[in-house]
């Protein structure tokens, strides 16, 4: 007996990505009034991505469908139809090591493949006034907004799952991920880098009201905004709480007096370096630093070390749009991680070719 193919929408959305604060939502179309229709919220144990809600709806569509009729899937996610196709055996045979979202884009190829019936994935113009696009849109925003999450079954069917990546695709840097994957799983986070993530995210949260996730730090640390990269690597450390200052130089003999700040007589921290000291030249730099920001009409709050840490995280925004000012963002990155780099290095200068007279 031949059926005509079901057809279904789907789409995703997701606030605030990036943040702790972000939600996503997956929402499944089929017709006015059908009741497969779905808004879904994604998981918490996935990421909070629009990729991830792209992904999960057509997971769930799939899944609502009986696995011999075929279906037409249609989406406007060229992220979800590339992995599923053009990118998919690169995936399998690299053990999805190359590839984001394995933990929902794995369960929808076993689903493809237990399916008896043909599963086809369409692209569609999105915000396009395609009705099926639009009401698919609209129970992703509505399943973000729902207070508890449906839970999802993520599993794989052992015959589908291959056993790690295949030799033949294997190369040098793709074992040494593989390595790097296995060896991150059981390595506790460094206690300092925990520390100056902290201070750096509720530094953020201060001026913008969400808080960054580990990821979004870290990425800021490639932002273009950063023009050098040795102010990049002094970002990196300072997340990293890794500056060589204060009781660092307790554990190198014969060097302990470099632990105290001369001028100060406190400990030299890296915070007093770039906030505090008397004898940094911090002072004068900050106060040319707020000159420009009072002319461009940025908002300028004493700096502290994670408001510098944070720097390359888009902070500023119009008063009125709420919207981000990009060249404002960016001229505030560029002043304050690169007056923050000139007050270390006037600091190294001082203490260690001067010898801190």
């Amino acid at each position: 007996e031949v059926t005509n193919p079901i057809t279904v929408f789907t789409d995703g959305s997701c606030t605030n990505p990036g943040f702790q604060e972000a939600k996503a939502g997956s929402g499944v179309w089929f017709g006015e009034g059908d009741a497969r229709n779905l808004a879904l919220r994604v998981p918490p144990s996935l990421p909070q991505t629009n990729n991830s809600a792209e992904s999960l709806a057509v997971l769930a569509a799939l899944r609502s469908i009986p696995r011999e009729r075929d279906v037409i899937v249609k989406t406007d996610s060229k992220f979800v139809i590339d992995s599923l196709t053009l990118l998919r055996n690169k995936a399998e045979d690299s053990d999805w090591l190359l590839h984001s979202n394995r933990e929902v884009l794995e369960p929808i190829v076993s689903e493809v493949r237990r399916r008896r019936g043909t599963t086809s994935l369409v692209k569609v113009k999105a915000h396009a006034g395609i009705i099926g696009n639009e009401q698919a849109d609209a129970l992703a925003a509505k399943g973000a907004d729902v207070l508890v999450a449906t839970p999802v079954d993520l599993g794989v069917y052992k015959e589908h799952r291959p056993r790690g990546a295949a030799l033949t695709a294997a190369t040098q840097a793709l074992l040494y991920k593989g390595v790097r994957r296995a060896k991150l799983a059981d390595t506790p986070t460094r206690r300092r880098t925990e520390g100056g993530l902290d201070v750096a995210r509720h530094a953020v949260h201060s001026r913008l009201g969400l808080t960054p996730t580990d990821v979004t730090l870290w990425k800021s640390v490639r932002s273009k905004n950063l023009l050098s990269n040795r102010v990049r690597s002094f970002i990196w450390r300072l997340l990293h709480d890794a500056l060589p200052c204060g009781t660092f130089w307790e554990k190198v003999p014969n060097y302990e007096h470099r632990a105290l700040c001369p001028a100060c007589e406190v400990t030299e921290t890296a915070e007093h370096t770039l906030t505090d000291c008397r004898a940094s030249g911090q002072d004068l730099i900050w106060a040319r630093a707020a000159q420009i920001f009072e002319e461009k009409k940025i908002p300028w709050t004493r700096l502290t070390l994670g408001t510098i840490s944070g720097c390359a995280i888009p902070s500023v925004v119009n008063t009125t749009t709420k919207k981000v000012r990009t060249g404002a963002n960016r001229l505030y990155t560029i002043v304050v991680a690169h007056s923050a780099h000139l007050i270390w290095k006037n600091r190294c200068k001082w203490r260690i070719e001067l010898e801190g007279d």
